[in-house]
C-alpha cells in the first residue's frame, strides 16, 4: 500500500466496501494499531430489517507474551461508547486453541450508528473471511411459545432454532404456499418400534381448511381438512435433496430431517411436528434462476412447549423433577454460602445430589439446557 511521499499516516482506519471478502496482516499498512471497519448494505426502503455480519478466523498465530492481539469491538456512534462483542476481549495465541465454534463470530443488526470493527494491535499474524448475511441468518426462540410470519425475498437465507429447556418437546406447525384446497397426506413408518422415539409429522397439501392457523389443531395432532388419516412418521436422515428453484424449507429434529421445495402458486403445504428432542431447527432458502420470477410463498410457523411429564412433572417451565423437588440452573458464580443465600431469597435451596438418578437429571438439565 503506497501512501505517497510527503504524507504521514497519523491514524490507521480502514473501511471495507465489499460485502464479502478475506484479509489478513499482509493486507494492512505497517502501523502499531489499525482499526478495520466492516461494511453494511445500503438500507432497503422496503425492509425494516438490518443485515448481520459473519466472520470466520482462518489463521491466528500471535504470542500473547508479545502484547499483540486482535479484538472485535462495536462502535456505537450515538452515545460515543464502545462495547466488546460476546467474544474474547483480546484474541492471541494459536487458532488451534480455539474450538470450531469460537472461530466463527456472528454480529446481528448492523446499522450506521452501530457497526463492528476489528482492532489489530502490534502486527499480529492473522487472516479471516467475512460476509454480510440476512437479518434472519441466526435466530433462536427460547420462550414457551412463539410464532413468525416470513415474506421471503430473492436470495434470502434464514436459520431459525427453537431451543426449549430440557424436559420439553417442541410442538411445531409450519405453513407455506398459497391458500387453496387442502387434503391430508398419510405416511406411516412401518419400522417404528416406540412412539416416544418418533418425530410425529403430519403433512397437509391442498384442501379447504377452516381455522388453518388454529393452535389447538397442532396441540392435538388431529386430522384436518377432508378428514383423511393423520400421518405420523419419522423425519428421515438427511439426504441430498437436489437444487430447488424456489423456496427450500428444511426442518431438523436432531439427526432427522424433512425438506420441501415450494414455488409461487403451489398449493399450501402444512406440516405439524412433535419433536423427539428439545431443539428444532428450520432453514429457509429462497433461490431462483427463472427470468419469470413471480415471488415466493409466505412462510408461517407457530410452536409451543410440550412438557415431558416423566422429566418435569408439574414443575415450572425451565425446571426438572428430581425426587420430589423442582430443580433449575442459575448461571451465577458464587461461593457455597452466597449461593445458598441466593437460592433462599427465591424460596429454594441448593440441590443435593444423593443418587445416580438425581445426578443424571441434573446433568441433562445442564447439558441440554
Amino acid at each position: 500500500m503506497n501512501f505517497g511521499q510527503g504524507y504521514y499516516l497519523l491514524d490507521c482506519v480502514l473501511k471495507l466496501r465489499q460485502t464479502r471478502g478475506s484479509f489478513g496482516l499482509s493486507d494492512l499498512p505497517v502501523f502499531p494499531t489499525c482499526r478495520i471497519v466492516f461494511p453494511r448494505k445500503l438500507p432497503d426502503s422496503s425492509s425494516k430489517h438490518k443485515d448481520g455480519l459473519l466472520i470466520e478466523l482462518t489463521r491466528l498465530n500471535v504470542p500473547c507474551s508479545g502484547g499483540g492481539f486482535i479484538q472485535f469491538v462495536e462502535d456505537s456512534v450515538n452515545n460515543n461508547s464502545e462495547q466488546v462483542f460476546n467474544a474474547p476481549k483480546k484474541l492471541c495465541g494459536k487458532l488451534e486453541e480455539l474450538n470450531v465454534v469460537e472461530r466463527k463470530l456472528y454480529f446481528p443488526s448492523l446499522s450506521e450508528s452501530k457497526r463492528p470493527y476489528l482492532l489489530v494491535h502490534k502486527s499480529p499474524m492473522f487472516s479471516l473471511n467475512y460476509h454480510l448475511v440476512d437479518y434472519c441468518y441466526n435466530v433462536t426462540f427460547i420462550s414457551r411459545n412463539g410464532s413468525l410470519v416470513l415474506n421471503p425475498v430473492k436470495n434470502l437465507l434464514c436459520h431459525f432454532r427453537v431451543h426449549l429447556p430440557y424436559g420439553n418437546r417442541v410442538l411445531l406447525r409450519l405453513q407455506m404456499g398459497e391458500d387453496k384446497q387442502v387434503s391430508t397426506t398419510e405416511n406411516y413408518n412401518e419400522n417404528a418400534q416406540n412412539e416416544d422415539n418418533l418425530t410425529k409429522l403430519k403433512v397437509n397439501s391442498s384442501s379447504n381448511q377452516a381455522n388453518h392457523s388454529n393452535w389447538n389443531s397442532l396441540k392435538r395432532l388431529t386430522s384436518v381438512g377432508n378428514g383423511q388419516n393423520v400421518a405420523q412418521t419419522r423425519l428421515w436422515e438427511e439426504k441430498k435433496s437436489g437444487d430447488c428453484d424456489g423456496l427450500r424449507v428444511v426442518v431438523w429434529d436432531g439427526s432427522l430431517t424433512w425438506n420441501h421445495c415450494s414455488r409461487h402458486g403451489d398449493p399450501k403445504r402444512d406440516i405439524q411436528v412433535s419433536s423427539r428432542e428439545n431443539v428444532v431447527t428450520i432453514k429457509i432458502a429462497a433461490r431462483t434462476t427463472s427470468p419469470e420470477f413471480s415471488g415466493y410463498p409466505v412462510v408461517k410457523f407457530w410452536y409451543h412447549a410440550e412438557p415431558v411429564t416423566s422429566l418435569v412433572g408439574t414443575c415450572d417451565f425451565g425446571e426438572v423433577l428430581v425426587k420430589q423437588f423442582c430443580v433449575s440452573s442459575v448461571h451465577v458464580e458464587l461461593n457455597w454460602d452466597a449461593a445458598e443465600e441466593f437460592c433462599g431469597k427465591r424460596g429454594g435451596h441448593l440441590a443435593s445430589i444423593r443418587d445416580e438418578t438425581s445426578q443424571n437429571a441434573i446433568d441433562n438439565l445442564l447439558i441440554y439446557r
